[in-house]
């Protein structure tokens, strides 16, 4: 009789300790981030420089301790273009009177770089906006504000903006750049509930197993 419980919860302690110990990273690590925008070669008006309803934007909303990342490159000649980032309220107070973007004071954020003919890495610090000429790329973090070197939380909505020239030739309007706009999922959260839920069930059914062989070993003496 005590056969069917005793096997019943050895299953179920490896199943809690599968989770525990291989499905609770594999979550975490697939779940870590969400996408939000990614374009590898968005096109936007030369204009863009001159009134905020030409450039490019992307919104997103920061919960308590979210982080932001963005991957931000062109690798065209003869353009420049800029990435800052701002509250979504002084946005869109900016869209609505279409003002130049070199205008608006962006966020603090945490930039590595590399400029093409240069180092391959330009090093890590923090700065208000970016800006690209004749090539390079940016890996930028961001949390809604900074504290000395070290990012803070400061949850709320977001844009992205970016804006450029292109002085290429007359009449060649277009500007060129690539983005990857990536936020925190809930990857972490989920992977360190299974995680530890796994281990608390391997504990409960560890204490289960020790009962029932022990009631067996017992019943075997007795007869």
């Amino acid at each position: 009789m005590l056969e069917k419980p005793l096997k019943l919860s050895l299953a179920c302690a490896i199943i809690a300790l599968i989770c525990a110990v291989a499905v609770a990273p594999i979550i975490e690590t697939t779940l870590s981030k969400q996408p939000v925008a990614s374009s590898n070669s968005q096109a936007m008006n030369n204009d863009s420089n001159i009134g905020m309803k030409k450039a490019y934007a992307v919104p997103f909303t920061l919960g308590n301790d979210q982080e932001v990342y963005i991957k931000f490159s062109d690798s065209y000649a003869n353009m420049s273009v800029t990435m800052k980032i701002l509250a979504r309220a002084q946005y869109n107070v900016a869209y609505g009177t279409n003002s130049t973007p070199s205008s608006q004071t962006g966020k603090n954020f945490i930039y590595c770089t590399a400029i093409y003919g240069s180092s391959p890495l330009s090093g890590c610090t923090s700065a208000s906006s970016v800006t690209i000429a004749n090539g390079g790329w940016y890996s930028i973090e961001f949390k809604g504000g900074m504290s000395g070197n070290s990012l803070t939380s400061i949850p709320g909505d977001y844009n992205v903006v970016v804006y450029g020239t292109n002085s290429t030739t007359a009449g060649n309007d277009v500007v060129v750049f690539s983005i990857n706009v990536q936020i925190d999922g809930p990857g972490r959260a989920i992977g360190n509930i299974l995680s530890i839920g796994g281990w608390i069930a391997v504990a409960i059914f560890a204490v289960i197993i020790a009962y029932y062989a022990m009631k067996k070993t017992l019943n075997e003496g007795r007869s």
